[in-house]
């Protein structure tokens, strides 16, 4: 699949299954996978491949967690060609009760605004 291919199902709400589907593996656990084979902690491989998916982690899922929260931050700031994450009220509540405030929020988002360009350009989107 080539990259314009890809960013299109990127933009999808089902990006995961679609992922599945073609290539017979979503992008959190290739991305598991290849830190496993580089031979890095468990620390950082297990967060990777179980950050769509905080139901089945057993090790480290706070690490997950927060990969997981700032893909959401990510999403509600930026657009989807940055981000699969997905932020709704049970993310927001869930930043919340971890304390941030909502100024905190509203700060992150400006600066995934200034940095949104620099993201693209470092991923070639």
């Amino acid at each position: 699949m080539y990259k314009g291919e890809y960013i299109a199902l990127f933009n999808d709400k089902e990006l995961l299954t679609k992922e599945k589907d073609s290539y017979g593996a979503t992008h959190a656990e290739v991305g598991g996978w290849f830190l496993e084979e580089a031979l890095l902690p468990e620390e950082i491989v297990f967060p990777v491949y179980y950050h769509h998916d905080l139901e089945k982690i057993e090790k480290h899922k706070g690490i997950a967690l927060a990969v997981a929260l700032a893909e959401a931050l990510v999403s509600k700031f930026s657009s989807n060609t940055t981000s699969d994450g997905i932020y709704n009220e049970e993310i927001e509540q869930t930043l919340l009760s971890l304390g941030l405030k909502e100024k905190d929020i509203e700060d992150i988002g400006e600066l995934i605004e200034v940095e949104q360009e620099n993201i693209r350009t470092f991923f070639g989107l």
